[in-house]
């Protein structure tokens, strides 16, 4: 009888926490269609210290969340971010996760790269190489400013 108890609080334990990652999720949703995209990771860190099943959120559903995009232009975010790190870890793009990507130092560095694909996916941030910066032609630009006033297209 034990043993069915701890199976059903084990699996209750665990619906718990599936709605309290839907419930962040919503709330992250909601930040973003109010203009506070700003603080979403420092409302999802700040609660994964008090509730550590957020860390379990996916980075493809929190991305969903924040820009309404479809799961496969989500996943597809992820897998870059990936492979410009040069990531090697087990982990599969559609399992990825906050606990994951924040998991220490060293690996902070997925998430930085991967908020910062975010931005440009989005077109929220844009990187403009100084004039007379040798390696121009690789982002766009010829090293003069051209018909373009020297934005990148």
């Amino acid at each position: 009888m034990a043993s069915h108890e701890s199976t059903s609080q084990v699996r209750d334990a665990k619906r718990e926490a599936e709605r309290d990652r839907n419930r962040a999720l919503q709330r992250v949703s909601d930040m973003c269609a109010n203009g506070q995209r700003q603080l979403v990771l420092r409302f999802l860190i700040a609660n994964m210290r008090h509730n550590p099943a957020l860390a379990k959120i996916h980075l493809w559903q929190l991305d969903v969340a924040m820009f309404h995009v479809g799961r496969y232009k989500a996943l597809k975010t992820v897998r870059r971010m990936r492979e410009t790190i040069g990531d090697k870890s087990n982990v599969t793009d559609g399992v990825a996760s906050l606990g994951w990507a924040l998991a220490g130092r060293e690996e902070s560095v997925r998430m930085s790269t991967w908020l910062f694909l975010l931005l440009l996916r989005e077109d929220l941030v844009r990187f403009e190489p100084p004039d007379g910066f040798p390696y121009a032609m690789l982002y766009g630009r010829d090293g003069d400013k051209g018909d373009d006033g020297g934005n990148m297209a």
